[in-house]
């Protein structure tokens, strides 16, 4: 949190239209940036809904209260693109998210002068095809102090390649299940698979963590690491989704592209149903 910000008449605002301690207000402060950091790096946080991000809260009011009043106090503000956007994001982002987005803006130059065609909006390093798809999920990018060690500091991948110069492949098949449903299980202990699509996004990761040269199986064990402590989240699996993209994204890629080209056999993709015990 940068200097001055307890004393902010803004802070002062939101602690008097909540009725909250100071100590309170400061940390709806601190998470909301943290939410930012995560899964909306560009502080376009009303890509979720008000009920989504008062979960990630876990405000126990009316979450149309807690909007009000971040945006009366001016720490929020409308917007008619991404409906909610954070105010002055740019001087509340930690150093990591700056960097992170500056250089998305440069690779956005490069391929407007026609270095490379086909980028999807918001994920620049898009490397083959097009697509107006916006990044919708989180939990992509994300959030807050200006401390040199963030609690949640950005995926440092140890895969041998993370540049937009590696090729997406025609397909990806597994060569052992065992293996990915091995990893699958260690998801599903933190994020719980409740539809058929959590089901075949679990599949595949496991899968790009065994077989992608830009994600590998320690990047997916920080990914669970972020969601490990987010135990109240209504939709985990959409806010992992984005800290998913946020990692592909920062290696010049579409997490989409990478899941499209996954092949998921159809005995593990809809298993059969346990038999039934007496």
């Amino acid at each position: 949190m940068k200097a001055g910000t307890l004393n902010h008449i803004k802070t002062k605002r939101l602690k008097h239209r909540l009725k909250v301690p100071l100590w309170q207000a400061a940390g709806l402060l601190e998470t909301l940036w943290q939410l930012a950091t995560e899964c909306a790096d560009e502080g376009d946080v009303g890509r979720y809904s008000d009920e989504e991000i008062a979960g990630y809260f876990e405000w126990e009011g009316e979450e149309s209260e807690l909007i009000d009043a971040l945006v009366d106090s001016g720490w929020l503000e409308r917007d008619d693109e991404c409906r909610l956007r954070i105010h002055d994001w740019e001087e509340h982002a930690p150093n990591y998210i700056k960097d992170r987005l500056k250089k998305r803006k440069q690779r956005t130059y490069a391929k407007s002068d026609g270095d490379t065609p086909g980028t999807c909006e918001g994920q620049p390093g898009d490397t083959e095809g097009t697509s107006t798809e916006k990044n919708e999920s989180c939990p992509p990018d994300v959030a807050i102090n200006q401390m040199s060690n963030p609690p949640n500091p950005p995926l440092t991948s140890t895969s041998t390649s993370k540049t937009s110069v590696v090729a997406v492949p025609d397909s990806i098949e597994e060569d052992d299940w065992g293996k990915a449903v091995e990893l699958c299980r260690e998801i599903r202990d933190v994020i719980p698979v409740n539809s058929q699509d959590d089901r075949s996004l679990v599949l595949k990761t496991a899968v790009l963590a065994r077989h992608s040269p830009l994600f590998n199986e320690d990047d997916l064990r920080r990914t669970l690491d972020i969601m490990r402590p987010k135990k109240r989240l209504d939709n985990k699996a959409k806010y992992w989704t984005g800290v998913l993209k946020n990692h592909f994204t920062d290696c010049g890629h579409n997490l989409n592209r990478w899941l499209a080209i996954v092949q998921v056999p159809d005995a593990q993709a809809n298993p059969p149903p346990a038999a039934a015990t007496r």
